[in-house]
């Protein structure tokens, strides 16, 4: 009798671990980490592992905050259970994101028997600039008007006719190679 229990636990222990699954490679717009996101609704995707052949997820569940703790005063938005098997570039629906701002995301999977995974890795992601607005005062970096004294004249052959029109400027003397 006693046999006949550690083999059945056995069994159950071994269909527990079976179906055991779990999200792993959270990815905010195909990156880990990404840095200066300029689209007002990111994406999420997301990989799952689990040891079951047949597994497939049912529903998802993404959370976003401000800081990494998720609690209700930093939780910017949470999509709640979406009924769904799709995993890759779900958008962003919460309120808008501000530029420069760092956010942290995270999520879970169930499966077809409403089982949980465990949250996955938090991860983070920071926004970029989202309006011309948050330009500010910046200039676009450019180049500067050159004064026309240090100017090459295109066109000249012959260390003679370099002198002349150079006048006392060191001037060197190159060959291009021939491919």
């Amino acid at each position: 009798m006693v046999k006949h229990l550690s083999i059945l636990a056995g069994l159950l222990l071994s269909i527990l671990i079976l179906s055991s699954f779990s999200v792993y490679d959270p990815t905010c717009e195909n990156e880990s980490l990404p840095l200066g996101i300029d689209t007002p609704h990111p994406t999420f995707s997301w990989k799952i592992h689990s040891e079951s052949r047949s597994f497939q997820q049912y529903a998802y569940q993404i959370v976003v905050g401000t800081e990494s703790d998720f609690s209700e005063s930093h939780c910017l938005w949470n999509s709640g259970k979406i009924l769904s098997d799709e995993s890759i570039l779900r958008p962003y629906s919460g309120p808008a994101l501000k530029s420069f701002s760092i956010y942290y995301w995270r999520v879970r999977v169930w499966d077809t028997h409403g089982n949980a995974s465990p949250w996955s890795c938090t991860r983070k992601f920071v926004m970029g600039v989202l309006t011309p607005a948050d330009w500010g005062k910046a200039l676009w970096i450019g180049l500067e008007k050159d004064n026309p004294q240090s100017y090459l004249v295109p066109g000249l052959h012959g260390l003679d006719e370099v002198k002349k029109k150079l006048g006392s400027r060191k001037t060197e003397t190159y060959k291009l190679p021939y491919l």
